[in-house]
Parts: structure tokens; sequence; C-alpha cells
């Protein structure tokens, strides 16, 4: 990401697509993060297992 960047000094880039992306990474991470908190259904034992703590 970072190398590309740099060889692309003279070209723009349209904010509306940076913009775009933004968006959808948040409203992406938002729907994510409320399903996992609210809606998924863990047993007791899920708490205490290796996988939950990593």
């Amino acid at each position: 990401t970072f190398v590309y960047s740099l060889h692309t000094r003279g070209r723009p880039f349209p904010v509306v697509l940076l913009v775009k992306g933004f968006v959808f990474c948040m409203g992406n991470g938002l729907l994510q993060g409320y399903y996992l908190i609210y809606c998924a259904e863990y047993p007791a034992d899920w708490y205490t297992d290796i996988r939950f703590s990593l």
C-alpha cells in the first residue's frame, strides 16, 4: 500500500472515493461489531476457551 502510493505522486486521488471507502469500512465494522456483541449467543464456557482470549 505504501510503496504504490509513493510511486503515484503526480496523479490526483479523488476525495469522494476516499470518503466512500471510509464510510463503507465504518459501516461494515459497526455491523459486524453489533452482531458479535448483541446478536450472537455464546455458551458459558466460551469465555474460558483459548480462542476467546486470543
